[in-house]
């Protein structure tokens, strides 16, 4: 699942793969917000993010849906 993630006075973002679904990413979006808490994200390779809440901007997660490939009506 692709996960962008902005963070507030940061020109870019951050995009991640991440192993888990998306209410997985959602709960731990919440929690993070909820808690006022550090967000903490493990991509595919291993590689670890962490957010403060209070930096946190938007988290933008990917479809659940596979995209298609060719035309379609």
């Amino acid at each position: 699942m692709d996960v962008t993630v902005g963070m507030t006075n940061v020109q870019r973002e951050i995009t991640l793969e991440i192993d888990k679904n998306h209410d997985q990413i959602e709960k731990l979006v919440a929690d993070c917000i909820e808690n006022q808490s550090s967000l903490k994200l493990e991509d595919d390779r291993g590689r670890v993010l962490f957010v403060p809440a209070d930096r946190l901007a938007y988290v933008l997660i990917g479809s659940p849906e596979q995209r298609r490939v060719g035309f379609t009506l």
